[in-house]
């Protein structure tokens, strides 16, 4: 066993099992699983996109607007309550007091089509963020690891 490079399954403190950490990550695979993640994430922002239009064509004049709400690293599909001056334009969690009086306000057809969009807004914003948050962690690991092989390669390194 070579010291540089100990054997951590022997830890004394316990073992890091591969089965639950995975193997280490190299930096080619991290590039490769950013590309995928960025990817992925593109996907589901065109699909948040493409939720918000659709939910546009529903209706001629909708309660309320299905909007993309950019909140860093990602970004939520939320109900925005339409207004004459954009300043006083909010937004509304359906299952908060608004939103439950927004809903109280309309038939049941209308409530039940909110619903459904609900749920697929609910849906594409987790899997956004989740993809937003792996790709912001990938790209640092990635850093990191850029960081230690340059380090690695200049002459003077380790002795």
């Amino acid at each position: 066993m070579n010291p540089l490079y100990p054997d951590f399954r022997d830890h004394p403190e316990g073992p890091l099992d591969p089965d639950v950490f995975g193997p280490l990550t190299s930096l080619g695979e991290a590039r490769r699983r950013c590309q995928q993640v960025a990817q992925r994430r593109e996907v589901l922002g065109q699909q948040m996109r493409q939720l918000c239009r659709l939910w546009r064509s529903q209706f001629r004049q909708p309660p309320v607007w299905l909007s993309i709400h950019g909140q860093a690293p990602g970004a939520s599909l939320r109900w925005r309550r339409r207004a004459a001056h954009p300043v006083a334009q909010t937004y509304l969690e359906l299952t908060g007091e608004a939103g439950q009086a927004l809903l109280r306000s309309l038939s049941p057809a209308v409530v039940q089509v909110m619903l459904d969009f609900d749920r697929r807004a609910a849906h594409l914003s987790l899997h956004f963020n989740l993809a937003s948050y792996e790709l912001r962690r990938l790209r640092a690991y990635r850093q990191h690891l850029e960081a230690l092989s340059a380090w690695a390669e200049k002459p003077s390194c380790g002795g």
